[in-house]
């Protein structure tokens, strides 16, 4: 899975303007794919710690709102299916649509196979060294979850509205797209709300933390095409910064707190 976020981070971080040749369809402005690269980054961090790891609890809250992800992505891709290239598109691209289609047809069965079978293997054990996550941040984790969910399901099913009020242009296909990920962010907070062990937080953690920094910097290579004068840009500004010293906060509190410690 890393592996194919790469590839699309490569697609639409590093080369926005050239998704007419290179990308399952067409994006403009280039703000919408460098969010998509920049999402799709911290995706790429997710999935190699998740490789890696032997604890399941640790990458557990991420699965479902993956699902869910997915599931959204792949009934966007078809209600807006005449936007994607097909047919006489170049062969990258096309390439690119045929596999983004496989990808999303698969993925939310997958992810959500994968979550169901290993439910199982965490017992709500803490780790051998471990912190407790503050109620207060879990309260106000669970608060921006259903938040962003609520905020989701609206522009997915009501694509004009975001359309209307999003800081950058977007079409409907792109409007669902956003809210996608929105619903990802939403369902992955909520149910990290529910697991007060840091070492279930920690890769979730982290992997926010390289987002909004891609986000961050997405944003200051496009802010051409941003419009200043929208009150949720600066929502957005401050939605990403945020979560960047929050994250980089939580860990400088709750790491220190689950180092093994010295024996006297």
């Amino acid at each position: 899975m890393s592996l194919i976020l790469a590839a699309a981070v490569a697609l639409l971080y590093i080369s926005p303007g050239s998704t007419d040749e290179l990308f399952a369809w067409t994006i403009q402005p280039e703000m919408t794919p460098l969010f998509l690269g920049a999402a799709y980054g911290a995706g790429v961090y997710f999935f190699a710690r998740g490789f890696l790891t032997t604890d399941w609890h640790r990458i557990a809250a991420g699965f479902p709102a993956i699902a869910l992800f997915a599931a959204m992505m792949l009934i966007a891709t078809f209600l807006d299916w005449d936007r994607f290239n097909g047919g006489d598109a170049p062969t990258i691209a096309a390439i690119s649509f045929y596999a983004w289609v496989a990808v999303y047809i698969i993925s939310p069965f997958l992810v959500g196979a994968i979550w169901v079978l290993n439910r199982g293997a965490d017992d709500g054990s803490p780790a051998a060294v471990d912190a407790v996550v503050p109620t207060l941040v879990r309260s106000a984790a669970r608060f921006a979850g259903v938040t962003m969910l609520i905020l989701a399901a609206v522009f997915f099913l009501v694509p004009e509205t975001a359309i209307d009020i999003w800081p950058w242009d977007l079409s409907e296909l792109t409007a669902r797209v956003m809210a996608s990920f929105i619903a990802e962010a939403g369902a992955l907070a909520l149910f990290l709300s529910f697991d007060q062990r840091w070492s279930a937080w920690r890769i979730l953690v982290q992997t926010a933390a390289i987002g909004s920094t891609l986000l961050g910097v997405a944003l200051i290579r496009a802010w051409d095409d941003v419009d200043t004068a929208n009150p949720l840009t600066w929502l957005l500004v401050a939605a990403i910064g945020g979560t960047l010293v929050g994250a980089l906060a939580l860990w400088n509190r709750l790491e220190a707190r689950s180092a093994p410690q010295a024996s006297p």
